[in-house]
C-alpha cells in the first residue's frame, strides 16, 4: 500500500530548468564558455557545484580551476537565477499539479520534496504549494543525484519504507536516485531516456490508481 509520494521539483512540478540553464549560460560566458543548448539535460537534477564542475570539465578541460573559483561561479549563477525567478507564482505550476496534490491529500498520502536545489523552499512558497509537503529534504546534507540521500531522508522523515513510497522524477540522475533508494520510480518525460518503472509525458497524465 502506498503511503507517500516524494517529488522532484524542477521539470516535474514547474519549469525552472529553462531559468537554470539561462543563468548558467550567462554566468559561464564570463569565463569564455559558450554553453550549447544540447548540454542542458546534463545539468538536470545535480547541484550547482557539480554543475559548474561538469561544465568546466567539458568545455575547458585543460584549464585548472580552484575550488574557490568554481564556488564563486556557482554563487554568481544562483544570483542570476534568483533574479530570473522573482516573478514566479502559482500560475507557473504545470497543469495537473494542484489536482494531483488534492487527490493525494484526499487519499491520506504524505508528500515529500527531494529537490537538488537549495532554493526549493523559497520556490515552493512562491508557487503556493508549501503546505502540501510534510517534508522537504535538505540538499546541503547529501551528494548530488544519483546519490539516493535526498529520497532516503524523505523516507525516514515520513516514516515509510521504500515499498510504501513512490518517487517522481524527470531526469535520469533522479530516476537512478529513486531506484538506489529501493523505491518505485515514476518518470516524467521521454521513456527512451528515463529508466523508470513507468513513464508519462506530463504529471497530468498520471492515472490516480497508481497511488492506491
Amino acid at each position: 500500500m502506498i503511503k507517500a509520494v516524494i517529488f522532484d521539483l524542477d521539470g516535474v512540478l514547474t519549469d525552472t530548468s529553462t531559468y537554470h540553464f539561462a543563468a548558467w549560460k550567462e554566468t559561464v560566458a564570463s569565463v569564455g564558455i559558450e554553453l550549447k543548448a544540447s548540454f542542458e539535460p546534463e545539468l538536470r537534477g545535480i547541484s550547482r557545484f557539480d554543475s559548474i564542475k561538469k561544465i568546466t570539465d567539458v568545455y575547458l578541460p585543460k584549464t585548472s580551476f580552484k575550488t574557490s573559483q568554481l564556488e564563486s561561479l556557482a554563487a554568481k549563477k544562483n544570483e542570476v537565477y534568483l533574479e530570473k525567478i522573482k516573478t514566479m507564482t502559482e500560475a507557473d505550476l504545470y497543469p495537473g499539479v494542484l489536482e494531483l496534490f488534492e487527490t493525494l491529500k484526499h487519499k491520506g498520502l504524505l508528500l515529500g520534496l527531494a529537490s537538488a536545489s537549495l532554493n526549493a523552499p523559497m520556490l515552493i512558497e512562491k508557487l503556493g504549494i508549501t503546505h502540501y509537503f510534510s517534508h522537504v529534504s535538505n540538499p546541503a546534507l547529501h551528494p548530488s543525484k544519483p546519490d539516493p540521500g535526498l529520497f532516503i531522508e524523505g523516507l525516514e522523515a515520513l516514516h515509510v519504507s521504500p515499498e510504501q513510497a513512490l518517487g517522481v522524477e524527470d531526469a535520469p540522475a533522479g530516476i537512478a536516485a529513486i531506484k538506489a533508494a529501493k523505491m518505485k520510480a515514476i518518470g516524467i518525460g521521454d521513456p527512451k531516456t528515463l529508466k523508470a518503472d513507468v513513464v508519462f509525458k506530463t504529471l497530468a497524465d498520471i492515472p490516480y490508481y497508481l497511488f492506491d
